[in-house]
């Protein structure tokens, strides 16, 4: 028959430690005071309203040197249910094609867009105020 050996580690585990003929002292009761304290208060909190703007927003998902680039983003962000434009906007170095996204009049709704843009894996897009 083979014997097992507990290790240090595994006795100490399978043997707690007892008071030497001591019994520990009782836990304390806690005791909360704040609760009666803040029973029956109020507290007022007066928050600032937040300027709102009157400049509308835009998203923009890309710039592309060909029109064909931008037709293909703006596909893919039409998979995922939203309409954007491109805009062709020429330049001194060439032409580029912008896809966008808006106007938004508020940036949390840009924003919202944006994200689930990115989670479907639609990025970088850049928000700002429509010109």
């Amino acid at each position: 028959m083979h014997q097992h050996r507990l290790l240090p580690l595994q006795l100490a585990i399978s043997q707690p430690h007892k008071a030497r003929g001591k019994a520990y002292p009782k836990k304390p009761e806690e005791k909360w005071r704040y609760i009666e304290e803040l029973e029956g208060k109020e507290v007022e909190v007066k928050a600032k309203a937040l300027p709102q703007s009157t400049r509308p927003y835009l998203m923009q998902c890309g710039a592309y040197r060909s029109q064909g680039q931008a037709n293909e983003r703006k596909a893919i962000i039409a998979f995922q249910g939203l309409e954007s434009q491109i805009k062709v906007s020429p330049g001194e170095k060439g032409t580029w094609y912008r896809v966008v996204l808006g106007p938004y009049p508020r940036k949390r709704q840009a924003e919202k867009d944006r994200n689930m843009l990115r989670r479907a894996g639609v990025e970088p897009c850049a928000i700002w105020y429509w010109e």
